[in-house]
């Protein structure tokens, strides 16, 4: 028999471990939605500005380079996120 002294806990159980896991993913959730609210509001800044000058509030220039760091870093599965991304942050009010 394994003897856990004062300080040492038995091994967690498979779904005490997948708790854990769900909590430590739920934080990077909010993070992740916290992220998309400041990007949120650069880019109503950025519009702003844009809409003072006589040229296009989209930068699609810009846009592709932000769909290429993303499929860069994640494959195709990044591209479908940059892409909803930019949705999300072209259409904000």
């Amino acid at each position: 028999m394994v003897s856990h002294g004062p300080e040492s806990r038995p091994p967690a159980s498979p779904r005490e471990r997948v708790l854990r896991e769900q909590t430590a993913i739920d934080a990077l959730d909010k993070e992740i939605i916290s992220l998309v609210e400041q990007r949120q509001r650069h880019c109503r800044a950025v519009r702003r500005q844009r809409e003072t000058e006589p040229r296009s509030r989209t930068d699609l220039a810009r846009e592709n380079a932000v769909v290429a760091a993303y499929h860069a870093h994640l494959g195709e599965t990044g591209t479908t996120m940059a892409l909803a991304l930019l949705q999300a942050c072209r259409h904000c009010t």
